[in-house]
């Protein structure tokens, strides 16, 4: 079989890409090294952090179409990547919005020796309670 390369994931996402190019009806196959055709990555055998690149690779004829589901595979995911993006962006400008209050008031009152610790702290309290607050409100 003349297999060509399509795609370079990493151990994490390569079994989606197949599971995406699989639904599009392709015959895609995982190789760890693309000079040999041989040594196939079986699903679950990568070792999580590892620093293997997984080659996905598809019969030559299916190549154009692979590639353009591989496309709207990229842009998917780079929704999803901005979307959560902003979305950490609001979390973190609200946590800064509640401490800077919390800066004030210990000027204030002249707490200075533990300030930074406990502003610290307060920030991270408040970011938490702020990007778990949708699961919060459904228990």
């Amino acid at each position: 079989m003349d297999l060509v390369i399509v795609y370079k994931a990493n151990p994490e996402s390569y079994v989606k890409i197949m599971q995406a190019l699989r639904e599009d009806g392709f015959n895609p196959v995982a190789l760890e090294n693309p000079h040999s055709n041989a040594i196939y990555v079986p699903h679950g055998t990568c070792r999580r952090g590892a620093k293997t690149t997984v080659y996905i690779a598809v019969p030559r004829d299916e190549k154009h179409g692979a590639a353009s589901t591989l496309r709207k595979w990229d842009e998917a995911r780079q929704a999803d990547v901005q979307n959560l993006t902003k979305t950490l962006w609001a979390q973190l400008i609200s946590s800064i919005l509640i401490i800077i209050p919390v800066a004030v008031v210990f000027m204030i009152f002249g707490i200075w020796e533990y300030a930074p610790l406990l502003l610290t702290l307060t920030w991270l309290a408040a970011f938490i309670l702020i990007a778990n607050a949708e699961k919060i409100k459904k228990k």
